[in-house]
């Protein structure tokens, strides 16, 4: 994962802002030093906090699908594969 630029996980949903409908994402170990990585507003009734959720989860799904890349490849169809790296790039914003 050396040629990521996002800041590194673990994220969590570290907190609730009920009047503007938002949840904030950080990262607990450099919390103090970078802030929040995002801020999830609602984009419709009741679906912001399972948003936040998902983004939270996005560095461990990147690393999973960037081990599985790499280490199981030889295991993985071409199109798997294929579609693998396409996700890859995108969570880079290469695509």
């Amino acid at each position: 994962m050396s040629d990521t630029k996002f800041t590194p996980g673990p994220w969590v949903v570290s907190d609730t802002h009920p009047k503007r409908a938002c949840l904030y994402i950080s990262s607990p170990e450099d919390l103090w030093k970078t802030g929040d990585v995002a801020t999830v507003y609602c984009a419709g009734a009741g679906t912001h906090e399972q948003d936040a959720h998902l983004i939270a989860a996005a560095p461990d799904m990147y690393s999973l699908l960037d081990r599985l890349f790499h280490e199981c490849s030889d295991d993985l169809s071409g199109f798997a594969e294929m579609e693998i790296a396409n996700v890859l790039k995108k969570a880079r914003g290469e695509s």
